[in-house]
C-alpha cells in the first residue's frame, strides 16, 4: 500500500522574463514532476518539461534553431566529461549523479600485458566491423568483463578510464539493493544508451557457489540475473563489466564464456607498477627502478595495494625525487599503524 504521507506533485513555474535569443522573445514555461512528502521534497526533481512559446507565423523554425544552440551549447560544456549514472530502484530509473572528467587510461597503472591485452580486447570491439560479424553469426552484440581483485587494486579506476576512453558514459548498479527484482534489473539494462559501460559491482554478494541467495531481503533471481548477463532486451553494443573481490566464490554459469568473455586480475603492486608510478609522478626521472628496489626491500616479504602506493606519491608531493625514495620506510610504517587500528598483528 502506497504511503499516505508520499504523493506526485506537478510545480509549474511560468517565466517572469522572457529568454532573449539573438534579440528575440522566447517565453519559457516550466513543468516539473517532484515527489514529495508531508515534509518536503523526498528528492530532486524526477521529470521536467520545458515549453517553449513564439508568437510568430514561423515560430516552429525559430524555436528549433534556438533548441539546436541549446544543445551544441550543453554538447560544448561536457567535452572532456563523462557522465556517472546510477540505478534508483525506488523510481525504476537511472539517476544523473554527476560529470567526472576523463581520465586518461595511461594514468591506470596495471601490468603491462593485462592492459595490453584488454585494449586490444576492447578495440576489437568497438571497431567498425564487429557487430557485422555477431549479428551474421546469431550472437548478442555485447562484451562482457569480470574484474576481480582486492579492494584498492585499480578496478574502479581502470572503469573510469575505459569510458573516457571509448567515449561512453557509466552505469553503476547496485544488484543487493532490497526493491532489484528481476524486473528492475532488466528494465535498467534496457534504458541504458547503446554506447555504455554498465557496472555490476560486488556481484559476489549475491548468491553463493549453491545460488543460494546471501542477502535474503533481495528479491532478484539467479535466472534473473542471467538474463540480464545475456543482454536479453538490453541495447546492442553495450560493455558490461562485473567486479567482485571474490572470484571463487561465484557459481560457474555466472562466468562462463559467452556469458563473461574476459578475466582481468588485479592484484597487489608488482615491482613494474611501483616503477611506472614513480615514473608517473616524477617524470624525466630515470630513477624508477630504484624506487621500486628500495621499497620492495623495505616492505620485505608485505604487500602493498595501488590505492596505498597512490597515496604515498600524494604525501611526497613536494619532494623530490630522490627524497620520495628516501622515505619509502614511511608506507611500511603507514602500514603498521593501519594493521594496528585493524586490531591485527603487526609483522
Amino acid at each position: 500500500m502506497m504511503n499516505p504521507a508520499l504523493h506526485n506533485q506537478a510545480v509549474c513555474v511560468l517565466a517572469s522574463e522572457s529568454i532573449t535569443s539573438r534579440g528575440m522573445d522566447i517565453n519559457l514555461f516550466v513543468s516539473v514532476n517532484l515527489l514529495v512528502s508531508q515534509w518536503g521534497p523526498l528528492m530532486k526533481p524526477f521529470m521536467e518539461n520545458l515549453v517553449l512559446f513564439y508568437p510568430d507565423v514561423n515560430s516552429q523554425s525559430i524555436l528549433l534553431g534556438f533548441i539546436d544552440a541549446i544543445v551544441a551549447a550543453v554538447e560544448a560544456s561536457r567535452e572532456g566529461y563523462i557522465s556517472i549514472y546510477r540505478w534508483n530502484a525506488n523510481c525504476g530509473s537511472w539517476r544523473d549523479g554527476k560529470k567526472s572528467r576523463i581520465r586518461p587510461i595511461e594514468s591506470v597503472i596495471l601490468p603491462q600485458a593485462t592492459k595490453t591485452k584488454l585494449i586490444a580486447d576492447l578495440d576489437d570491439f568497438v571497431s567498425h566491423d564487429t557487430k557485422a560479424f555477431y549479428v551474421k553469426h546469431g550472437i548478442a552484440f555485447k562484451r562482457s568483463y569480470l574484474f576481480y581483485g582486492l579492494p584498492g587494486t585499480g578496478k574502479t579506476s581502470l572503469i573510469q578510464a575505459m569510458g573516457g576512453q571509448y567515449e561512453r558514459n557509466l552505469y553503476f548498479l547496485q544488484p543487493t539493493h532490497p526493491k532489484m527484482t528481476d524486473d528492475s534489473l532488466r528494465s535498467a539494462f534496457e534504458q541504458v544508451s547503446r554506447k555504455s559501460i554498465i557496472v555490476l559491482e560486488d556481484i559476489d554478494a549475491l548468491f553463493d557457489k549453491d545460488r543460494q541467495k546471501k542477502v535474503k531481503q533481495t528479491p532478484l533471481t539467479f535466472s534473473g540475473l542471467l538474463n540480464a548477463l545475456d543482454g536479453v532486451g538490453s541495447p546492442d553494443g553495450h560493455i558490461l563489466v562485473l567486479t567482485t573481490n571474490f572470484r571463487d566464490q561465484l557459481d560457474d554459469a555466472l562466468i562462463r564464456n559467452g556469458r563473461v568473455d574476459v578475466h582481468v586480475a588485479f592484484d597487489l603492486t608488482t615491482e613494474e607498477q611501483m616503477e611506472a608510478m614513480f615514473v608517473s609522478f616524477y617524470p624525466g626521472e630515470k630513477d624508477g627502478k630504484a624506487f621500486a628496489t628500495a621499497l620492495t626491500a623495505a616492505l620485505r616479504s608485505r604487500k602493498m595495494s595501488m590505492a596505498a602506493l597512490q597515496h604515498y606519491f600524494v604525501t611526497q608531493r613536494r619532494k623530490s625525487a630522490a627524497e620520495a625514495i628516501a622515505n619509502v620506510g614511511e608506507v611500511v610504517r603507514e602500514l603498521d599503524e593501519r594493521q594496528k587500528e585493524a586490531g591485527e598483528e603487526v609483522p
